[in-house]
């Protein structure tokens, strides 16, 4: 049975004696997970620089989202014919679980300072993203070139008779070497022709060594044979067996060909290891870096349309609640009850206003009494 997708709502409210976070966890308690969310005591700045910053969080947001997305799906393929156990397991943010790491958030001061102006610490959090979506692509690049020769090569091993490589199929004594009038050839005759391949392959041309065939190897559709003929023949006898849909294989053997090509799919492949391992480690890493990005920039978010809605000096009231997809409706109506009392006489600006600010109303999303964003966990391989 597949997993319900679960989503991370955070919201805020001013404190107004009213509705407290132990009332917003009983209300939910039966569909939905709260904890109290520690909002950082931030450097607030004035309201116009807030306004502006609001779509700046919002666009970083959306960028942020992408790479993380990229680096979990990354990490989801490389991890799909490694791991043993649960893959998710792989996905964690400061050595946590997501869940864990959400509903126990902690600003990271030391990453992002809080002493800080709130631009710079958007900045800070964008530069360290737009390094990873760089590193990423380097990184992805370099592997996949590697991958594909590796998978390219296997395929051309393990395919039809008719296009497959034959190095690993032939040896040397099946071949005339070093003769100047014969040579050896290859032909891939199709099973429901045999019959009439042994009854006629020596009368195709003249000059074929009689009783040269020999039986090479063959797989579901096709038979591979060997036969000996004069030089000088070889372009009217391919001509000839085409005629009879029997194909001869461009092939020479060449052995000192065969150990280079067989040492050069050794080292891709020990390349293809090497870098796997080290990908991988940056993979897990770099999807928790990029994960807690974004939750800083969700917070911060919060808390900035929070003084923009409600001044800068509420008393803020933040909190974490976890849901599957399919509860939305049911936890977006008890919040709309619990919180119905609050309207746009909090605070600094009416509902007319709000939907003039950058970055609150984009792509049509509907306005709640209470700040909202949140976090869709749909990028984790289920």
């Amino acid at each position: 049975m597949a997993t319900a997708t679960i989503e991370y709502w955070f919201i805020c409210t001013p404190y107004d004696g009213k509705t407290t976070a132990t009332s917003l966890e009983e209300s939910t308690k039966d569909i939905a997970f709260c904890s109290k969310l520690k909002l950082p005591d931030f450097k607030v700045g004035t309201l116009d620089s807030l306004m502006g910053l609001m779509d700046e969080l919002t666009k970083l947001e959306s960028s942020t989202e992408v790479v993380l997305k990229k680096v979990a799906q990354q990490l989801g393929e490389n991890l799909k014919h490694e791991s043993e156990g649960n893959i998710t397991e792989n996905y964690v943010a400061a050595r946590m679980p997501l869940d864990e790491y959400l509903t126990k958030f902690q600003w990271d001061a030391a990453k992002f300072p809080i002493r800080q102006p709130l631009p710079n610490i958007a900045e800070m959090i964008g530069k360290q993203v737009a390094q990873i979506e760089q590193d990423l692509k380097v990184k992805s690049s370099q592997f996949s070139t590697i991958r594909n020769q590796v998978e390219a090569i296997t395929r051309k091993s393990t395919g039809s008779l008719l296009t497959r490589s034959l190095h690993d199929i032939v040896r040397k004594e099946q071949f005339v070497l070093d003769s100047e009038y014969i040579q050896t050839v290859l032909i891939v005759v199709p099973k429901s022709l045999n019959s009439d391949w042994h009854n006629s392959y020596e009368k195709l041309t003249d000059m074929i060594v009689p009783r040269s065939c020999i039986e090479i190897t063959n797989d579901s559709e096709h038979y591979l044979y060997a036969i000996t003929l004069f030089t000088k023949v070889i372009d009217e006898f391919k001509t000839r067996a085409r005629e009879k849909k029997f194909i001869m294989r461009d092939f020479k053997y060449d052995e000192e060909g065969m150990l280079k090509e067989k040492l050069e799919f050794k080292k891709l492949e020990q390349d293809l290891k090497n870098q796997k391992g080290p990908l991988l480690r940056w993979l897990r890493i770099n999807f928790g870096e990029v994960f807690i990005a974004q939750i800083h920039i969700k917070i911060l978010r919060l808390f900035v349309e929070s003084v923009i809605r409600y001044g800068p000096t509420a008393d803020l009231n933040a909190n974490t609640v976890r849901l599957p997809v399919k509860k939305q409706k049911k936890v977006r109506d008890i919040l709309n009850n619990l919180y119905s009392h609050l309207d746009t006489s909090v605070g600094n600006i009416s509902l007319a206003d709000v939907q003039d600010i950058p970055g609150l109303n984009l792509m049509g999303q509907e306005y709640y009494t209470y700040v909202f964003c949140k976090l869709v966990m749909d990028f984790i391989p289920k």
